[in-house]
């Protein structure tokens, strides 16, 4: 669980450096426009050329509005993440506890034979029939 947490974070700071790089490019197209624009440029530069520089601006400007599309698209995701990972806990929290009280192997270490009898994984126990008492008792344990 602690992994979601940590993508959830990674991506939140990949995030924010994304928008921030984002307005850094809205104000640099910004300032461009407005230096074409003045009255400095118009007679030392080439229309030519203005228009030319013009037009990467804009499209600098598009692809900019592009990548901010983007990244909202990605926060909505990564809240809906954060609305999910909470029920994900609580299930994976609940299947633990049902593992804990059947007595699973959770961890992948060996379970001893004498283990596995008091489990009752053994073949000599195939034909035994748990208690109903037992089975309400863990059903009303699980909330069901």
């Amino acid at each position: 669980m602690g992994r979601l947490h940590d993508i959830i974070g990674e991506t939140e700071s990949s995030t924010n450096t994304v928008l921030e790089i984002v307005d850094n490019l809205f104000s640099f197209a910004e300032e461009m426009e407005q230096y074409l624009n003045s009255d400095m440029v118009k007679g030392q530069i080439p229309s030519e050329v203005v228009t030319a520089i013009t037009d990467r601006v804009a499209l600098l400007s598009t692809w900019t509005m592009e990548l901010n599309n983007s990244q909202g698209i990605q926060d909505r995701v990564g809240q809906q993440l954060q609305k999910v990972i909470p029920s994900i806990e609580t299930f994976h929290g609940q299947l633990m506890d049902v593992a804990r009280k059947l007595q699973l192997n959770i961890g992948g270490e060996e379970i001893s034979d004498e283990a596995q009898a008091m489990k009752g994984y053994t073949d000599e126990d195939s034909n035994r029939m748990e208690d109903q008492g037992d089975v309400d008792s863990l059903l009303a344990d699980l909330g069901l």
